[in-house]
């Protein structure tokens, strides 16, 4: 009887094709996808404005309003609408690839700039007020972006600063509360949340 050397269960050739196969599908599978941009008017408008009126936030109004595009990330993409085609933005509007809003961001203008402290480099700053309504927590956060003494006193900033927001007055989760204070905000601008 010959006595043969047991045949390992792993070769070295066999362990260089299993990690160059491992290396494969982790490179192929976590790689992001290519960010991307399109100009095609989105079919869902009427639908998501439906959510809109119920939760008592500005609808999209595609009549009056540019649609400047979608930009795809990785995991989701946003919809950017514009007041005229060289105007300023006025909504943005972020959804999973499933097709589920994530957020949206309602923007308002009062046309004043001023210099920003925080980097007088940078140039001039537009005034105005952000509302940011988050679809899975139903928070709302409303930012002043902007100098104006009486417009930060409402959001308990006394002291000088470019950005006060809603959450150091008012708790995110109540939603009518920070209406109100948004509502307060753009009745002093001669404006409405709708």
């Amino acid at each position: 009887m010959v006595l043969r050397p047991k045949r390992p269960w792993f070769r070295v050739r066999d362990g260089a094709l299993a990690l160059v196969l491992a290396c494969a599908v982790c490179l192929s599978c976590g790689r992001p996808l290519a960010p991307s941009f399109s100009t095609d008017l989105p079919a869902n408008t009427a639908a998501t404005n439906a959510m809109r009126k119920e939760l008592g936030l500005r609808l999209i109004d595609p009549e009056k309003w540019f649609f400047y595009g979608t930009r795809t990330f990785d995991d989701k993409r946003e919809e950017v609408w514009k007041t005229s085609r060289d105007g300023y933005e006025c909504k943005k509007v972020a959804y999973y690839r499933t097709g589920a809003i994530l957020w949206e961001e309602d923007y308002y203008y009062t046309g004043k700039t001023f210099m920003p402290g925080v980097d007088p480099d940078a140039g001039h700053a537009h005034e105005m007020l952000v509302i940011h309504y988050e679809y899975g927590t139903r928070n709302m956060e409303v930012t002043y972006i902007g100098q104006d003494a009486a417009v930060r006193t409402l959001f308990g900033q006394t002291r000088p600063g470019d950005v006060a927001s809603s959450k150091d007055v008012l708790p995110l989760f109540d939603v009518n509360a920070q209406k109100a204070l948004a509502d307060k905000v753009l009745a002093m601008w001669g404006m409405t949340r709708r």
